[in-house]
């Protein structure tokens, strides 16, 4: 009889575990991990956009710093392709006067 008990105790023991599991199981996919890969996205995006940022405020003061000491951009492309860029000044156009 207490061979029986014990031995009924130990697979309710068993069955009671293997639930615990199955439920963490069940819990990490189907709340835990989308969660995580969630916030996981949420943090990329933002070192991302934090990144480009950062690119583009360097290259436009680089850009900005070239002008203000040498008065033009070289921009390098390719092996033969090259861009000059140099401030505008739409005042200093020739402008034809109007036809009366």
């Amino acid at each position: 009889m207490r061979d029986e008990s014990d031995r009924t105790k130990w697979i309710i023991t068993a069955l009671v575990v293997l639930v615990v599991i199955l439920l963490g199981v069940v819990s990490y996919a189907l709340f835990i991990k989308p969660a995580y890969q969630e916030y996981l996205f949420e943090k990329q995006q933002e070192a991302y956009n934090l990144g480009l940022t950062d690119a583009q405020t360097a290259i436009l003061s680089g850009i900005q710093q070239s002008l203000s000491t040498m008065g033009y951009v070289q921009i390098t492309l390719g092996e033969d392709q090259e861009i000059f860029l140099m401030p505008f000044d739409p005042n200093s156009l020739n402008q034809q006067a109007p036809a009366q």
